[in-house]
C-alpha cells in the first residue's frame, strides 16, 4: 500500500468515528439490519479492509525481516535489551513459540495500538499547547523543569527521564480532567444490579458521563479552572479515586495509557525545547472558554491553534518582526 494511501486512512478515520458517533446516539441505526443497508456500514467495511490490508502488509514485512535477521533468535534468548516496537516483540515470540497468538491476533492487536497512537496523544497534545499558550506562568515552569531534566544539546532520552517530569504530569492530568479525550464510555451490565435502589437488568448499556464527572464541583473545587497543583501527592486525598478517569478504570481500562503517556511527554518535551508557544487572536483568553464538540472523542472545534516563535530568537526581534516568525497551526484533524 502506497504512501498515499496510508494518508489516505487517516484522513478517513474522522469520518469513520463520525458515523460511529452518529450510530450510536440514533436508535433507529442500532439494528444490525437496518444498520447494513446504510451507506455509513458500507464505508465502515471499506475502512476496515484498507487497515487489515496496510497493517497486514506491515506485519508480513517485519516477519520477513526477523525472519532474514541471523541474530534475532540469539539475541531473544539472551535477553538483549536491542530498542524494539511492540510489533517486533509479538512476531519474535510468535516464531519463538512462546506466544499463543494467530497472526490475526498479531493483526487486531498491532490495529488496536495504531488507533491509539494516531488518535489519543495528538488530540491530547493540542490542548496542552493550547493551554500553555493562554498561562505564560505554567508554560515557563513545564519549560524550567525540561531544562532542569534534560542537558541543552541532548537529544535522546530514557523512559527515567520522562519519569522526572513530575509538573508535566501534573499539567497532562489537569488538561485530560478538564478536556478528556474520552468524554464518555459504554459498558455493558453483566448480571442483575443495583444502583440507588434502581434495577438495572443484564445486558443493559451504560454510558459514563466521564466528561461530566470530571468537571462536577461536587467531586473538583473550582473544577473550570486549570490548577495542575490539585494533582500534588499531598493533595491526593482531595479527588476521590472514581472522580478522574480519563483512562477509565478496572480490568477494562485503556491498554495504550503507558504508551501514550510517554509519546505526550515526548511530543511536549520536543516541542517546548524548540518553540516558545503564544496564543493566537481568536478571542480565547482562558481553557474555560474553549469552543469543544464531542463524538467518540472530544475536539477543539475549528483546531486549537497557537503561535510557536523559535526560543533561539530574540522575544522581542520576534514580537516585532512578525514577517520573520514561525506560525504553526496545531489542529486537531482526528
Amino acid at each position: 500500500m502506497s504512501e498515499a494511501n496510508s494518508q489516505e486512512i487517516v484522513e478517513k478515520l474522522d469520518r469513520i468515528v463520525m458515523n460511529v458517533n452518529q450510530r450510536s446516539f440514533n436508535p433507529l441505526l442500532w439494528p444490525d439490519w437496518i444498520y447494513k443497508r446504510t451507506q455509513m456500514y458500507q464505508e465502515e467495511i471499506e475502512f476496515e479492509g484498507k487497515v487489515s490490508k496496510l497493517i497486514e502488509r506491515i506485519v508480513h514485512r517485519k516477519t520477513t525481516e526477523i525472519n532474514r535477521s541471523a541474530t534475532w533468535r540469539q539475541s531473544a534468548k539472551l535477553g538483549c535489551k536491542d530498542k524494539k516496537s511492540l510489533l517486533d516483540m509479538l512476531v519474535e515470540r510468535k516464531l519463538m513459540g512462546e506466544l499463543d497468538m494467530t497472526a490475526e491476533d498479531i493483526l487486531t492487536e498491532t490495529v488496536t495500538m495504531f488507533g491509539t497512537a494516531i488518535h489519543t496523544p495528538p488530540l491530547t497534545v493540542s490542548f496542552i499547547l493550547k493551554v500553555l499558550s493562554l498561562r505564560p506562568d505554567i508554560q515557563e515552569r513545564v519549560y524550567t523543569e525540561i531544562c532542569d531534566v534534560f542537558h541543552e544539546e541532548q537529544k535522546e532520552w530514557s523512559y527515567d527521564d520522562l519519569s522526572r517530569l513530575q509538573y508535566m504530569d501534573r499539567v497532562i492530568n489537569e488538561t485530560l480532567r478538564m478536556f478528556p479525550v474520552g468524554p464518555f464510555i459504554l459498558r455493558e451490565v453483566k448480571k442483575d444490579m443495583k444502583i440507588d435502589n434502581k434495577h438495572i437488568p443484564a445486558g443493559t448499556i451504560l454510558m459514563l458521563n466521564i466528561m461530566g464527572v470530571h468537571r462536577s464541583d461536587r467531586y473538583h473545587k473550582d473544577p473550570l479552572h486549570f490548577d495542575p497543583d490539585r494533582f500534588l501527592p499531598e493533595r491526593a486525598g482531595d479527588i476521590h479515586p472514581y472522580s478522574f478517569l480519563p483512562f477509565s478504570s478496572g480490568p477494562r481500562n485503556c491498554i495504550g495509557q503507558p504508551l501514550g503517556w510517554m509519546m505526550v511527554k515526548t511530543l511536549l518535551v520536543t516541542t517546548l525545547r524548540a518553540f516558545e508557544i503564544f496564543p493566537v487572536a481568536d478571542g480565547v483568553t482562558d481553557p474555560s472558554q474553549f469552543e469543544i464538540n464531542m463524538d467518540l472523542m472530544i475536539h477543539y472545534v475549528g483546531g486549537a491553534k497557537v503561535r510557536l516563535v523559535p526560543r533561539k530568537a530574540s522575544l522581542l526581534a520576534a514580537r516585532e518582526a512578525n514577517a520573520n516568525d514561525i506560525y504553526y497551526t496545531i489542529l486537531c484533524v482526528l
